[in-house]
Parts: structure tokens; sequence; C-alpha cells
């Protein structure tokens, strides 16, 4: 099996960080979190990481990596929709997240174009 190409390597570091937001909202705050750490807190790190990686990462992929695999894979299209609609859905959740904490979340709209 072939190694990744190096220009994929950033993406995947990203994915490995929004994993570890996953995790955190799957199992509430890791046991190493600061104990003065408040939910407005969580608000704004998760909407800083959203703005600063994931919004950028998504333009990423869905500008060019998803072309480029349409590209060597037409078959791949449903799955490269599914993934544009995952990215859309995490963007609504990102919304309803600063609509319901707006003193914690900033008033920002992300764009991944």
């Amino acid at each position: 099996m072939s190694k990744r190409h190096p220009s994929l390597n950033p993406l995947s570091r990203e994915h490995h960080h929004g994993l570890l937001l996953a995790f955190r909202f799957t199992v509430r705050l890791p046991k190493n979190r600061k104990p003065d750490d408040c939910p407005q807190a969580q608000v704004a790190d998760t909407v800083r990481f959203f703005r600063q990686s994931l919004a950028p990462h998504f333009g990423a992929e869905e500008d060019i990596l998803f072309p480029a695999i349409y590209r060597m894979q037409p078959q791949a299209e449903s799955l490269l929709t599914q993934l544009k609609q995952e990215h859309a859905d995490l963007q609504q959740l990102m919304d309803k997240i600063r609509r319901k904490h707006p003193k914690a979340a900033p008033s920002v709209h992300f764009s991944f174009h």
C-alpha cells in the first residue's frame, strides 16, 4: 500500500484535531481540562477552532481535494456530495451553538469557499 501524498498531511492532522473535538463533545470534557473551564469557555474554544481550523479545512477539501478526486474517480460523486452535506450540517450546528451562546461565541459566519 502506498503512503499518502505529503500534500495531504496538513488535512490529515486537521482531521485528527477535529476528531479530538468530537471526542470532547462525546465524553464531555477530558479530565485534564482546567478546573475553571466553564461552558462559555468551551463554546468560545469550539467556535474559535471551527473558525480557524475546520472552516478553512472544509474549504480546502471542497475547492481542491474533492474536484481532484472527482476527476480521478467520477463514481465517487455521491460520496463527495455526502461529505459536502456533512460540512453544511456542521456549519448549521455551529450556527446553532453561536445563537444559543451569543456572549461566548462571536457572531461570525464561516465560509468554506
